[in-house]
């Protein structure tokens, strides 16, 4: 009697392919609203503004833009709805002024918005280990503004306006005004769901958010042109390119948020949850999509290649 034993042979990628994208300096980028304290990030900038850096060393001094006056936060900090808000008034004092824009990665604001760059000189921030984070919901009633400590353990007011001079950035999470390709939207009933089948270009108000960074005094290193930061860019290109090959790569629209970023248990883990978990904005040129993707890494290409002279403050 003879025995057949079938052997089912599963390519050994089949099993490495979640790892390979969903790595250890891909979980570092994922920023969820439970889940964003950090010490380290990126900001872009113009070639001028390096130089001016290379001069004075000081890498906070704007408060506002020359052309476009105050940022969102700014403004949000200053709605009504908060204004007998003790920390929205704390995040106004002259203390926290001048700040700059951050987020957790680069490729995730190198496109910036329609008509809005910020610049192909990438500068790397990395906090110190007393930093106070705080959050910043726009819009949230409940409980809009937050802070936590480096591990993450959320701080009292009291501990919060004692330490103040600790507090060194803001997850900032808000919309802009803007238009986009979302899935169309239908109604039956009471009832409104998204057709994935059809598409459509419309005005909107489109969610980001970015680490303020508005606190000097707890930078513990900041630079710009180093090997460090083309590896960091390098990097980055190698791992938008895996995404590009993935068979999830194929948005070609937004839907609303709808738990991306909360870090919603009931979604299902995958790749194109862990690229939006990454994402600062959710306009059009961040769909996960091929060629999305590779107009980004082509950016990234030309950025890494203008990299300035080193500077370490």
């Amino acid at each position: 009697m003879k025995l057949w034993v079938f052997v089912l042979f599963i390519p050994f990628h089949t099993f490495c392919q979640h790892d390979s994208v969903h790595s250890a300096h891909l979980s570092k980028q994922e920023i969820y609203d439970n889940d964003f304290v950090r010490n380290t990030f990126y900001t872009w900038t113009t070639k001028k503004q390096i130089d001016d850096l290379a001069k004075n060393k000081i890498l906070l001094t704007k408060s506002k833009s020359e052309t476009k006056g105050y940022a969102l936060f700014d403004k949000s900090l200053r709605d009504s709805s908060l204004k007998d808000n003790v920390y929205a008034t704390l995040l106004q004092a002259e203390e926290f002024a001048k700040k700059r824009f951050a987020w957790t990665n680069a490729w995730a604001t190198v496109m910036g918005w329609k008509n809005e760059t910020y610049g192909d000189q990438l500068i790397k921030i990395v906090l110190s280990d007393s930093a106070i984070i705080g959050k910043f919901m726009a819009g949230y009633a409940t409980e809009p503004i937050a802070f936590f400590d480096m591990s993450g353990k959320k701080l009292t007011e009291a501990e919060v306006l004692k330490n103040k001079h600790r507090i060194a950035a803001i997850y900032h999470v808000n919309y802009n005004k803007g238009s986009r390709t979302q899935f169309k939207q239908k109604q039956q009933g009471t009832y409104i769901y998204y057709d994935r089948e059809k598409t459509v270009r419309t005005s909107t108000n489109i969610p980001f958010r970015e680490f303020v960074i508005l606190n000097e005094n707890m930078v513990r290193e900041w630079s710009c042109g180093t090997n460090a930061i083309k590896k960091e860019i390098d990097s980055e290109i190698m791992l938008l390119s895996t995404f590009k090959q993935l068979p999830e790569a194929n948005q070609t629209a937004f839907e609303h948020r709808g738990g991306v970023w909360q870090n919603d248990r009931y979604l299902p883990k995958g790749d194109f949850q862990f690229y939006n978990a990454a994402l600062c904005f959710q306009n059009d040129h961040y769909l996960f999509n091929p060629k999305r993707i590779q107009k980004i890494i082509e950016t990234l290409e030309l950025a890494r290649n203008r990299q300035s002279t080193e500077i370490i403050k």
